[in-house]
């Protein structure tokens, strides 16, 4: 290394499995949003409860994990020269991090949208349970009497 080339901090073992745990954390989550969006569109109530208390447990173990501020980014940048395979594969592993965290973000936000919808859904349904039986009655009458008005 040269007096004028900026220092490069290498990722210490730690930081590296920290990264692949992380990674393996991602994945598995977003496994589990997968199979709970299938839950969700077939509307399987007991598949949709063991995903969402997977997906707490992962959430949780993502947390406790705490992936260090700047890890994705040093283990990509720090390496910018790639002369050894290490610097190599590391890049090639924070580059995998951030597409995976990508792809957890939108399976989560597709989550989200189906959630609003089957929400939606179950407001419907409860209203029509709540109101009386003859919801639509005085509209039917209406209709014999001649055209609907609005």
């Amino acid at each position: 290394m040269t007096s004028s080339s900026a220092p490069r901090i290498p990722l210490s073992e730690s930081a590296v499995q920290l990264a692949q745990a992380g990674l393996a954390l991602i994945e598995d989550l977003a496994k589990s949003l997968l199979g709970s969006q299938k839950a969700l569109l077939i509307r399987d109530l007991a598949a949709i409860e063991r995903g969402t208390r997977e997906q707490i447990g992962l959430v949780r173990a993502l947390h406790t994990l705490r992936l260090p501020d700047g890890l994705i980014s040093r283990s990509s940048s720090s390496f910018a020269g790639g002369e050894d395979r290490r610097s190599a594969a590391a890049s090639e592993r924070a580059t995998n991090l951030v597409e995976q965290a990508k792809r957890l973000r939108h399976l989560a936000r597709l989550q989200a949208a189906l959630l609003r919808r089957a929400q939606a859904e179950l407001r419907v349904h409860r209203n029509l349970l709540a109101a009386p039986g003859e919801t639509y009655g005085p509209l039917l009458e209406q209709g014999r009497r001649g055209p609907c008005r609005v």
